[in-house]
C-alpha cells in the first residue's frame, strides 16, 4: 500500500501536473474576473483544439456514451472510428475490428504520426487501443462502461491506467494508403491478439 501511496504522490506533484493546475487556476481566476464570462462560454473557449479532429472524436471528446444504448463503445471501437464521418458499430465486433486491422492498417516502426493506432499488448493479448494525437498525447477510452468519456490523455498517465506485472508493449499501426496486405495482429478487446 506505500508503494501505492508513493505513486500517486509523485503522479500528484509531477511538474507538468503542478503546471496545469497553475494554468487551471489562472484561467479560472480570469473567467471569474472578466463581467459576464460564464462558465459555459469559458468552456467553448477551449473547444478549439477540437476544430483539428476529425467529425467523431470533436463531438465525443470530453462527452459520455448514451447509457440506453444497446452498442457497447470500447476503446478498440473508438479507435477504429477516429476518422469515420459518423460511427460504425460493427467495430463491436472482434472479428470484424480484426479483418479492418488486417486489410486496412499496416505496423509502423518509428516516428508516431496524427491518427496512428497504438495497440497495447500484454503478451498475445490485447489489453487496450487508443489513437495517437501529438507529443505522447492520445484519444482514449477507457474502458467500454457508459460512465468512461473519450478523452486526451499523456501516454505516461495512460501506462498508470493499465499497469501490469507482465511485460506489455505498444504496437503502432498507420492506415494504408490503399496497398493491400495483411498486418500480423488481430485485436479482441480483453482477449487474444493472435498472430495471423
Amino acid at each position: 500500500m506505500g508503494a501505492v501511496l508513493a505513486q500517486a504522490f509523485w503522479l500528484v506533484f509531477d511538474p507538468y501536473v503542478l503546471w496545469v493546475i497553475l494554468a487551471s487556476a489562472i484561467f479560472g481566476l480570469f473567467v471569474g474576473a472578466v463581467p459576464g464570462l460564464t462558465a459555459t462560454m469559458a468552456t467553448a473557449l477551449l473547444v478549439p483544439v477540437t476544430f483539428f479532429m476529425p467529425p467523431v472524436p470533436r463531438l465525443n471528446l470530453y462527452t459520455y456514451p448514451n447509457p440506453a444504448s444497446h452498442v457497447g463503445q470500447d476503446c478498440v471501437s473508438s479507435a477504429f472510428n477516429f476518422f469515420g464521418e459518423q460511427p460504425d458499430n460493427r467495430f463491436t465486433d472482434p472479428e470484424y475490428a480484426n479483418k479492418v486491422l488486417q486489410s486496412d492498417f499496416e505496423p509502423v516502426r518509428g516516428e508516431k504520426k496524427f491518427g496512428d493506432l497504438l495497440l497495447l499488448q500484454e503478451g498475445d493479448r490485447a489489453v487496450h487501443m487508443c489513437v495517437y494525437i501529438a507529443a505522447d498525447i492520445v484519444y482514449t477510452k477507457n474502458g467500454g462502461h457508459p460512465y468512461q468519456p473519450w478523452i486526451l490523455m499523456k501516454l505516461d498517465d495512460l501506462m498508470v491506467e493499465y499497469a501490469s506485472d507482465k511485460p506489455q508493449q505498444w504496437r503502432v499501426f498507420r492506415k494504408k494508403s490503399g496497398s493491400a496486405g495483411r498486418v500480423n495482429s488481430t485485436v479482441e478487446p480483453g482477449g487474444a491478439a493472435a498472430k495471423a
